[in-house]
């Protein structure tokens, strides 16, 4: 009932802007709700299920029992939950309170009221929640566990080991701080979802002497590939029975290995074949940048040590910072936008590139008539120098084509990018990265020619062999 009286404004809010929509400059703009993204908590809690999950039946889309999810996907066969049988229910607790929770449910949807919302058709999983911050840290743990009860390190040398690992300039700014003897001890990983999936992204590589030994690490791999899929965008339908297989596979697994660790949220993973299905790529619906701006607040709340008037002074130093923004207006605007501008020396450059500046600009005085920076941000997206980006996509295998960007060029008000298209060796399965070789084949390409896959890419040398490594799935379609 608390929860109904906090969410009545929202609803009537909504149910306004759906009836009513907005007129804006002449323009009617209609709205109409679809989902709610929470984290499994916070779902059940709007939705009206049970608020346990460690008994009775704990998912929100099946009727899989506690007791079942010990038990491989092939044996359970739990039905999927449907919008008139959660009514059906609704009615029965409601006409007798004392029998919930029945199949799940405990009440009525504090959102009821919500034209277009549905308990059973509008709260999807959250991709954060389950994999990111849910089942990747619980199998890291697992895995450096096992290593250290094969003798393979100890927790101090873990922690050691993280506290040297050079990370790219890309993936510094999400450094996971390193997993301490006591986080071992404690089972847990201190850090932000961004950290945990820079950490789990780079897992075997931190760890690439010892991990491989580990006869769990197909858990892992497993686990790996099935969170390349549910980051993919744009995600092909002929992508969803792969990943139905590998749910299933990665289930099996950890009731061979870690059949301890068995948590709810084991189940939840290998539902996203079907959460895909009927939502579309689980990235377009997750919390991460909510949590991601709400994580501001929380540090201010700790750090400013005011406690009179949190609320007051959160806004207000919200204000200020949006201000602070705003005044940076033009750098917004401007399409290119360089840091670290300094003069070129024509005897950085080697003979091969100082021939292709020449074949494209003519005859130049490099000193006088170009210019360098090194990082340009272009239409949004950042182009550092040494790193490497996807560059297209090879049909009919849709490998991946990568290139370095080798110098940030700017001639006649123009920039350009001198780039080495790097030879794509192929995919190494231990280290779940792209191992990468330069071949000296440089040129220049004019940014807006630039096809944007992916962000930025960091190089990692090993075992004299360069990797590259990113969580994703890309397609020519």
């Amino acid at each position: 009932m608390k929860a109904k009286r906090f969410l009545q404004p929202i609803i009537n809010n909504l149910n306004e802007l759906q009836v009513n929509g907005l007129f804006i400059n002449g323009n009617h703009l209609k709205f109409t709700f679809s989902t709610m993204v929470a984290d499994n908590l916070a779902a059940h809690l709007i939705g009206g299920f049970q608020m346990s999950f460690n008994n009775g039946y704990f998912c929100r889309r099946c009727y899989i029992k506690s007791a079942d999810r010990n038990l491989p996907i092939s044996m359970t066969k739990a039905d999927t939950r449907t919008c008139i049988d959660y009514d059906k229910f609704v009615e029965k607790v409601i006409r007798n309170p004392y029998e919930s929770p029945l199949m799940g449910i405990n009440e009525k949807s504090a959102l009821e009221g919500l034209i277009g919302f549905h308990p059973i058709m509008s709260l999807p999983g959250d991709l954060m929640h389950d994999y990111i911050e849910g089942i990747c840290p619980l199998v890291m743990m697992a895995l450096l566990k096992q290593a250290s009860s094969m003798r393979l390190v100890t927790y101090a040398g873990i922690q050691k080991r993280m506290e040297k690992f050079q990370y790219g300039y890309f993936d510094c700014r999400n450094r996971p701080p390193p997993i301490l003897v006591k986080h071992m001890q404690n089972d847990r990983i201190n850090a932000t979802a961004a950290q945990k999936l820079c950490l789990f992204r780079l897992f075997p590589i931190i760890f690439n002497d010892f991990i491989h030994a580990v006869p769990s690490m197909i858990v892992y791999k497993q686990l790996r590939d099935m969170l390349d899929l549910v980051l993919s965008i744009p995600f092909r339908k002929q992508w969803i029975p792969v990943l139905r297989d590998l749910c299933i596979a990665f289930h099996e697994s950890m009731l061979l290995y870690f059949q301890a660790k068995m948590v709810p949220k084991v189940h939840f993973v290998c539902e996203y074949d079907k959460i895909i299905n009927d939502y579309g790529p689980s990235i377009r619906q997750w919390c991460f940048r909510y949590e991601g701006c709400h994580s501001y607040f929380k540090r201010i709340a700790l750090r400013s040590n005011n406690f009179k008037n949190v609320p007051k002074m959160l806004a207000t130093r919200y204000c200020l910072k949006q201000a602070f923004k705003l005044s940076q207006l033009y750098r917004m605007k401007n399409l290119h936008y360089a840091v670290g501008i300094t003069n070129t020396q024509r005897t950085a450059f080697t003979t091969q590139i100082k021939n292709i500046l020449l074949d494209h600009f003519g005859r130049i005085n490099p000193e006088k008539d170009l210019i360098q920076c090194n990082k340009l941000f272009h239409e949004n997206i950042e182009y550092y120098r040494s790193s490497v980006y996807v560059l297209d996509l090879r049909d009919p295998d849709e490998q991946p084509i990568f290139a370095q960007m080798i110098y940030i060029l700017k001639n006649n008000e123009k920039w350009w990018f001198l780039i080495d298209t790097l030879e794509t060796i192929g995919y190494d399965e231990s280290l779940c990265s792209w191992e990468v070789k330069s071949m000296d084949r440089f040129s220049l390409m004019d940014p807006h020619h630039m096809k944007y896959y992916y962000k930025g890419l960091d190089i990692y040398e090993l075992k004299n062999s360069s990797f590259v490594s990113f969580t994703a799935r890309f397609t020519l379609y």
